[in-house]
């Protein structure tokens, strides 16, 4: 039996701990009906949209309950700063990847052997490793939170193989509570999900997706450039992210705003992890307003203020439009989404879908794509 049940038995504890840890007076929607269901030992699937207090619904109970939480989470960038920002308010959090030495390593899993950790960041290659899940069998669990969870469907809009792999561990440890997070999935995504991570006979919560404060408006291109610079300027000196569909077109929509006098820097797959990283923190500090970016840039990003993020090129789906955008006005105040569109981006988007040997996902992209350019149109 790797879950334990909660030592702090008093709804009250989650209250306290909510107030004192995280400095927030109330839990917002379903937050605390989820964390309920996980202190009885229930899964659950939840949609909640990007800025709706998702990590909440783990962390949480993580640091209220006995054991170590397990977060599975894709991205490097986004373990660190979610332990970043729970190291800063005394939560005892740390993550295993590959940009840690061995003898840093070594340190964490020796934390995590002596029960010195309430959460515990990897991502899904290692999370499925052999040496770790025997690591996992020897401790205390409290939960396993498995983020950005629409990456287990080939209906989702970031496959990654690797997260299907995470079966053998829900298989593993079928006792332990488990929450499969994700801002967007459609019913396709939710059922394959349901589906890969066992949670077909557990609860599904869907919140709000409904985001007031952010006005999307689509502008068909004409001299796209001239239109980016018009709507930047209406914007100067505040935060903003400016998607582009290549790594080519990144490098060039940056080198024409740089040369305009803009405080920008570019991100992409393409540059080092320091780079990237660099990058990130120059954003999030205010050291620079702009990032031109490919879909690389921006999951699970801390920071509220971004006030408008734009679509220089147009995504290749709903779901992937709705998750980029729900980055900007996390803090609630008006921000925009505006989405550039003409005929060469639904040529373009065609091109890179067809470009993946899956024939399968290959298939289900063209679809998803299809439904996008309605949106637009």
């Amino acid at each position: 039996m790797h879950y334990t049940r909660n030592i702090l038995e008093t709804p009250d504890e989650y209250q306290k701990a909510l107030q004192t840890i995280f400095g927030f007076q109330n839990f917002r929607g379903l937050q605390r009906d989820i964390i309920d269901d996980v202190n009885k030992g229930t899964s659950a699937v939840v949609l909640m949209p990007t800025g709706g207090g998702k990590s909440l619904c783990f962390q949480l109970p993580a640091i209220v309950n006995e054991g170590c939480g397990i977060v599975i989470s894709p991205l490097i960038s986004l373990m660190k700063d979610q332990v970043d920002s729970l190291r800063l308010m005394g939560v005892k959090a740390q993550f295993l990847n590959s940009t840690q030495d061995y003898e840093t390593q070594q340190n964490v899993i020796q934390s995590l052997r002596n029960d010195e950790l309430d959460l515990l960041y990897v991502s899904p290659e290692r999370a499925t490793q052999p040496y770790f899940i025997l690591l996992l069998q020897k401790i205390k669990i409290s939960l396993i939170a498995i983020d950005e969870a629409h990456c287990v469907s080939q209906w989702g809009h970031d496959f990654r193989p690797e997260y299907v792999r995470l079966s053998l561990l829900r298989d593993t440890f079928s006792s332990v509570p488990c929450l499969a997070l994700t801002a967007t999935a459609d019913i396709h995504t939710r059922e394959d999900i349901k589906k890969v991570l066992r949670l077909q006979n557990d609860p599904i919560y869907i919140a709000s997706f409904d985001r007031p404060n952010i006005r999307y408006e689509v502008i068909e291109k004409d001299n796209p450039k001239k239109q980016l610079e018009k709507i930047i300027a209406k914007r100067k000196g505040e935060s903003g992210i400016i998607y582009c569909l290549s790594r080519k077109r990144v490098e060039d929509i940056f080198a024409y705003l740089k040369q305009r006098g803009h405080k920008v820097r570019p991100y992409h797959a393409g540059f080092p992890a320091s780079t990237r990283s660099e990058v990130q923190e120059a954003f999030i500090q205010d050291k620079i307003d702009i990032v031109v970016a490919t879909v690389a840039f921006g999951m699970g990003i801390d920071k509220p203020d971004v006030r408008y993020v734009i679509h220089y090129d147009m995504p290749k789906s709903i779901e992937s439009y709705y998750q980029e955008t729900g980055r900007a006005g996390r803090d609630s105040l008006p921000a925009d989404a505006i989405c550039l569109f003409g005929n060469q981006d639904f040529f373009i988007a065609r091109l890179l879908i067809d470009k993946n040997e899956n024939e399968d996902q290959q298939k289900i992209e063209h679809q998803k794509l299809q439904s996008m350019i309605s949106l637009v149109s």
